[in-house]
């Protein structure tokens, strides 16, 4: 297994889940699961990079507008919901909480109100989605050598009772 391949795969089970959960708790939000399948399709195109790099630019725009309580600027690489300057991705939850100016909907005094604490519930999903794997490092661990990491790989999947045995440890050096 390769290693993009293996990351790619936790990802995607995170966004499954994810959006697996909101949908259970939430039926009314429609368009989870196109915004799961996007995501899903873009992490296929373009990897882990994707939601390290990509998903936090948005996720950071998102929260520089709600703390300034200026227009939401997103990003270039995300499509716009069509005459809105809101993103189509995860459309659903950006509109409960900006207008289709891109402008706040809620103040900090009106979030303890009925209908903003559903939209800190909406905020609290847009903020995991993007912003989950925003720590994450698009490099291999511990070496800069991608077939040697990948021949140990494929040896331990081979392998399951490996240990690090005197006669393993003289394989590798």
């Amino acid at each position: 297994m390769k290693i993009e391949t293996f990351k790619s795969s936790i990802v995607k089970t995170f966004y499954t889940e994810l959006f697996s959960d909101v949908l259970l708790h939430s039926p009314e939000l429609t368009t989870v699961k196109l915004d799961r399948d996007y995501i899903l399709n873009r992490i296929d195109h373009e990897g882990v990079r994707f939601v390290s790099q990509q998903l936090p630019l948005l996720g950071k725009a998102a929260e520089i507008s709600l703390i300034t309580m200026n227009k939401l600027e997103v990003p270039l690489g995300f499509d716009l919901f069509s005459k809105s300057c809101l993103p189509v991705l995860m459309h659903s939850f950006f509109w409960m909480l900006w207008d289709s100016e891109g402008r706040p909907r809620f103040s900090r005094t009106t979030w303890s109100e009925p209908e903003g604490r559903l939209a800190s519930y909406y905020l609290m999903i847009l903020r995991q989605a993007l912003m989950a794997f925003s720590k994450v490092q698009d490099v291999p661990c511990m070496t800069t050598d991608l077939d040697a990491e990948q021949a140990f790989i494929n040896r331990v999947m081979q392998e399951p009772r490996l240990t690090a045995s005197s006669q393993f440890l003289g394989d590798v050096k």
